[in-house]
């Protein structure tokens, strides 16, 4: 039996109420709980380049930097450390001239906008106004498009410069992508699908980048990289002008090296008011951790895990034991709903399959068999899955897991290659995306923020909350990333130790 077919038949088990509709309710912003105050640490004094968001743009409000001057130290980084990375597709040509006009508004006393000034990368899924958008593929637009996608368009009107196109898994479809490297060692992949975007973070070359997340594709790099990924309540960000993964579970996202940066970014491309506003640091008083799903991990992200877990408890977090559902459900579901709306998207370019990726095509050659009601079905039960997380959130506001419950495999590993998990081996795609993928199918924030330091790699945490949750999210995730700050366990804004960062 093929793995379609497994899934299938684990879809169809699942009864379904005839009065259940395809697609999520409404849903509107709000916090978490009353949350545990968390004391801040102070900000030290950094080099332009490995500066925060807030940190840059108090430099530009101080009159001690010019986009100018950031641009140009970015650049030559770029020039020094992507040809060990190769996160970049291509440079923007009018960089400069993004920067100029910047420095035109600052000097004007124009800077209130909360990206003013800002260098931010854009995966490149993603359209961007005067550059091809590749995808990856050789059936990419090797023409310059000639709009922004409307999160670009937003981050411009937020005064962002956009620096360049990062690289991208074929078409969002996996979760290595090559010929990227992840920073901390070169010699391991860097995850995916926005594996260019975390990689260029990683290394210190952006403060900012764009990625689209459609099974864990801002988290997973997130994680393997050191960075900071998020992605908010399903619908949240618009995807239009977004090559489609899966229409029901593609998101854009935010990275950044620090939560606020990343809350800031994420402000901005939801349109929400007030961006620059200070975010709060806060913990709720109880956390719900699904234990029972949490092996098989590798035993280094299982110490980095519980050392964040045993920390948050001597702050007086509650941490209880929560349900979760069928692993393998989740996981039929998710690619279900991915192979059979990414076969829909390309079905003429599956006219010329040759100019695929083998692998990628074997994929979409099996998601255009994928029947209607195949596809009904998992919709559905997507509905009833996103519902018994509704109903879980309503007693428990936020849910911690590992991101990965691995470390960054070999390069050359592809979406079937067995992964080390410690006491057994799980195929790529599955260990990737065992904890992500829920928080698409249930439409819910969720981000990964580093936890710590384990072999040389950085350890991710995933935070989850209900829908529309997606400030008290964030608000939970800057709380936790006080805590590992104050015990030693992870630094914010750290860079792989290969390029100067974390000692």
């Amino acid at each position: 039996m093929s793995i379609l077919d497994q899934f299938t038949e684990l879809v169809n088990t699942i009864p379904v109420e005839d009065s259940i509709q395809p697609g999520l309710a409404a849903f509107a912003q709000h916090e978490v709980g009353t949350p545990i105050a968390v004391s801040a640490q102070p900000s030290e004094q950094v080099a332009p380049a490995d500066s925060s968001i807030t940190q840059l743009r108090a430099a530009y409000a101080g009159d001690s930097l010019t986009a100018q001057e950031l641009v140009r130290d970015l650049i030559e980084r770029i020039d020094q450390r992507d040809p060990l990375v190769l996160g970049w597709v291509t440079i923007a040509p009018n960089v400069v001239e993004q920067a100029e006009q910047c420095d035109k508004l600052l000097a004007g006393n124009n800077a209130n906008k909360p990206l003013m000034g800002i260098p931010i990368g854009v995966k490149d899924l993603v359209d961007v106004d005067g550059m091809p958008t590749l995808c990856g593929s050789g059936h990419g637009l090797p023409d310059a498009v000639d709009n922004d996608a409307p999160a670009i368009a937003r981050l411009r009107d937020a005064g962002a410069i956009i620096i360049g196109k990062t690289t991208t898994h074929e078409y969002a479809f996996g979760g290595t992508t090559p010929p990227t490297r992840n920073p901390w060692q070169l010699d391991r992949i860097p995850g995916g699908s926005s594996g260019g975007s975390g990689a260029v973070l990683g290394a210190g070359m952006v403060p900012g980048a764009i990625g689209t997340d459609t099974a864990g594709s801002v988290r997973i790099p997130a994680s393997y990289c050191g960075a900071v990924g998020f992605m908010g309540s399903h619908g949240s960000v618009p995807t239009d002008g977004v090559a489609v993964l899966a229409w029901s579970l593609d998101h854009v996202g935010a990275m950044a090296r620090n939560v606020s940066d990343v809350a800031i970014m994420h402000r901005v491309i939801a349109a929400l008011p007030n961006p620059a506003t200070p975010l709060v640091a806060g913990l709720p008083a109880t956390i719900g951790i699904p234990r029972q799903v949490l092996e098989p991990m590798h035993p280094s992200v299982r110490t980095a895990f519980e050392a964040t877990i045993g920390a948050l408890q001597k702050r007086g977090v509650d941490v209880i034991d929560v349900p979760w559902p069928d692993p393998d459900l989740l996981e039929a579901v998710g690619f279900i709903l991915m192979m059979a709306e990414s076969a829909a998207f390309h079905r003429d370019r599956m006219k010329h399959p040759e100019l695929f990726d083998p692998q990628v095509s074997e994929l979409l050659e099996a998601g255009a068999k994928v029947s209607a009601a195949d596809h009904l079905q998992a919709l559905r039960v997507r509905v009833q899955l996103a519902q018994w997380f509704d109903n879980l959130f309503a007693s428990t506001p936020i849910l911690l897991t590992p991101t990965l419950p691995c470390l960054p495999p070999p390069l050359g590993s592809d979406t079937f290659t067995p992964v080390d998990l410690g006491s057994e081996t799980q195929p790529l795609a599955t260990a990737h995306t065992r904890f992500p993928m829920a928080a698409n199918i249930a439409g819910t924030p969720a981000g990964s923020l580093p936890c710590g330091l384990q072999d040389g790699f950085p350890i991710g945490l995933q935070v989850m909350g209900r829908r529309g949750s997606d400030l008290g999210v964030l608000s939970v995730m800057h709380g936790i990333e006080q805590v590992l700050a104050q015990d030693g366990l992870w630094q914010p804004g750290s860079i792989s130790q290969q390029f100067g960062g974390l000692k």
